[in-house]
């Protein structure tokens, strides 16, 4: 944003445009990393926890931000019919639904001291890390369904239509995803102990792995499922099974490799984002106020509510679940990174180059939640969990006190 801003005040347009096709690229590495460096014995440990809050929370925060977001929207008229309104309405609430796990991993690592040391086997690790590639997975699903949405009227009939069409299509692409991405994952395992069993060669075994995470990816799209979804489960499968067949040498290039290629990938897809709300497009121009002033209303507006949602999703789950550190859990979870900027483009903008003002106002918007909620919930995390950690260590230095003292 700041180097897209620079080039607006030398009055010059940004010299590059950003190919949309390069999103579909980033998103299913940067997702692809996540479940290949999951260690599926802790998340099977938590599985109850993580599928609970993962995707429940996931659907009730969506619910929550697509109905107070409808209402919202339409008295302050972005210019959409009431059908039209309906769609981008619970494409926004399933887009502001999808967590950053490494912004948020990152908050509880810093903010803990503990954590850092041993936060390979902290509950609240993978409680964090579970909730939010299923979280992200899921939003995924429901965001390929919400595409194929068809709201011609706007009567209580046609939204109830649409919403059991929505619920069907996200059960269906959600299970088939789940089962081509597993097919798939068991299959790079029986291949890697077939061919390198006795013999084994860092690069092929590395070239095999990556290839066949793609196959599952491409296999699924062919099939009209979510390949994110499958690319996210096979990962998950490899890293259970496929990694034991792997060689010490390929196990090392594999993970190295996976996190370097995300995090370009994440770099990426902030950056792209940016140079697409500010770059050079034909018909809208950022400069009337009028729309700016409704940027300016929305984006912190949806910030409250994403908040809002996130709270009344979870917040009675994990007292349900009597889990310890829940307000870390609650504060990490409302934090929004890269996925949720990749979605927004998929969604309102994608390979468009004549873009309408209520899809620049909802993209611009869903970029200022994420600015806010990286900033603001990330440092509250990191304070909260800092805090406790200063107040546990005072309770032993005063504990260890008592004890010297009656000694």
């Amino acid at each position: 944003a700041i180097v897209s801003g620079w080039f607006r005040v030398l009055d010059r347009p940004i010299p590059l445009h950003f190919d949309f096709d390069l999103y579909m690229v980033c998103l299913p590495v940067f997702i692809y990393q996540q479940g290949l460096g999951t260690k599926a014995h802790h998340l099977l440990t938590n599985m109850a926890s993580v599928l609970t809050l993962g995707v429940l929370g996931t659907v009730i925060s969506s619910v929550v931000i697509a109905f107070v977001g409808y209402n919202f929207l339409k008295w302050i008229d972005i210019g959409l019919s009431t059908g039209e309104l309906f769609k981008q309405s619970v494409a926004l609430g399933v887009i502001l639904s999808s967590t950053d796990s490494v912004a948020a991993l990152t908050a509880i690592e810093s903010g803990n001291s503990a954590h850092s040391q041993h936060g390979q086997h902290s509950q609240m690790f993978y409680l964090v890390f579970g909730e939010s590639i299923v979280n992200d997975a899921t939003a995924i699903c429901l965001l390929r369904s919400v595409h194929q949405l068809a709201v011609t009227q706007g009567d209580a009939i046609s939204f109830g239509i649409a919403l059991i069409d929505l619920s069907l299509s996200f059960i269906w692409t959600l299970s088939a995803s789940v089962a081509v991405g597993f097919g798939v994952g068991l299959l790079s395992a029986y291949l890697m102990r077939r061919f390198f069993g006795g013999c084994h060669c860092t690069e092929r075994e590395t070239a095999l792995l990556f290839s066949l995470g793609l196959l599952s990816f491409t296999l699924a799209e062919q099939l009209g499922l979510s390949g994110v979804m499958s690319i996210f489960i096979c990962g998950v499968v490899q890293s259970h099974y496929t990694y034991y067949s792997m060689s010490a040498s390929a196990r090392v290039v594999s993970l190295y490799a996976s996190r370097v290629a995300s995090v370009v990938a994440e770099i990426v897809l902030f950056l792209g984002t940016s140079l697409s709300l500010f770059g050079d497009w034909d018909t809208i121009d950022y400069t009337k106020g009028r729309m700016m002033k409704k940027v300016a209303i929305v984006g912190p507006f949806l910030f409250v509510l994403v908040v809002v949602a996130r709270f009344v999703a979870v917040w009675p789950m994990l007292t349900a679940l009597k889990i310890r550190d829940g307000t870390a859990i609650f504060l990490a979870g409302s934090v929004r990174g890269a996925v949720t900027l990749a979605l927004a483009v998929y969604f309102f903008l994608g390979e468009k180059r004549h873009l309408k003002h209520h899809e620049i106002i909802l993209c611009a918007s869903t970029t200022l939640v994420v600015i806010a909620s990286t900033i603001g919930m990330g440092t509250a995390v990191a304070y909260f969990l800092a805090r406790k950690q200063r107040l546990s260590d005072a309770d032993e230095d005063k504990n260890g006190m008592e004890n010297v003292q009656e000694g």
